[in-house]
C-alpha cells in the first residue's frame, strides 16, 4: 500500500475483531478495514453489539472463505449420546467451548442452537456448560477432557484440530439443512462441505 500511495498507514490492532474495525471507520479514524461478512451483517442490522444500524460502509472484496464454523466432539461423548448433528445436542448434558463472548464466532454458535431450540441456558439447566474462550485455551479443554465440543470459525486443515486429535479422538458434527439456510440468510454465512 505504501508502495502505491506513500503517505498511506495501515495499521495492525487487535480488538474485537471486525466490529471493531466497523466503529473504526464511522468515527473518521479510517478508510478501509478488515471485517467478516457477518459482522458487516450485524452492523447493517444495527445489532447488538450496535445501537443502531450502521450504514456508512460498504463491503468491496472477499479475502478468503476457507473458515467455516466447525462442530467438533469427542467421539466418546458423541458415542454415549448417539450425537451426529448439532440438532442432536438438545437435553445432553454437553460441556460447549465456543469463542470469546460478543464476537462472531460465538454469536453464530449460539444463533445456530437457538435456531434448533437449544438455547445456552437449556445447555446449563442440564447439567452441561457454556465456556467462552480463544482457540488455544479450546484446544487444552478439549484435549483434557473438560469441554465435550467445540465449535468456532477455523480454517480448514488448522493445526488446532489435529492438535486435539492426537489426544482425543473427534467427530465432525453435521449441520441441519434448514440451520445452514438460515445461517445464510440471516448472517450471510457461506454452506462449505
Amino acid at each position: 500500500v505504501k508502495q502505491e500511495e506513500p503517505s498511506s498507514t495501515v495499521t495492525y490492532q487487535t480488538s474485537s475483531g471486525g466490529f471493531a474495525n466497523i466503529v473504526q471507520m464511522a468515527q473518521g479514524n479510517c478508510d478501509m478495514s478488515i471485517v467478516h461478512l457477518g459482522e458487516a451483517v450485524i452492523a447493517s442490522k444495527g445489532e447488538t453489539p450496535f445501537q443502531e444500524p450502521m450504514e456508512d460502509f460498504a463491503v468491496v472484496a472477499v479475502l478468503y472463505n476457507w473458515a467455516p464454523m466447525q462442530w467438533l466432539m469427542n467421539e466418546n461423548f458423541a458415542e454415549e449420546h448417539n450425537i451426529s448433528s448439532i440438532a442432536d445436542i438438545k437435553g445432553t448434558p454437553v460441556d460447549l467451548i465456543v469463542n470469546k463472548n460478543g464476537i462472531l464466532p460465538s454469536i453464530l454458535a449460539e444463533a445456530s442452537l437457538k435456531k434448533l431450540g437449544i438455547g445456552f441456558s437449556d445447555i446449563e439447566s442440564n447439567g452441561g456448560s457454556i465456556q467462552y474462550q480463544g482457540s488455544q485455551t479450546a484446544e487444552e479443554l478439549m484435549k483434557d477432557g473438560r469441554g465435550d465440543v467445540w465449535t468456532n470459525a477455523m480454517f480448514i486443515g488448522t493445526g488446532s484440530i489435529g492438535s486435539i486429535a492426537e489426544s482425543v479422538d473427534l467427530r465432525l458434527l453435521s449441520v441441519p439443512d434448514d440451520i445452514i439456510a438460515y445461517m445464510s440468510e440471516t448472517y450471510g454465512s457461506v454452506p462449505y462441505t
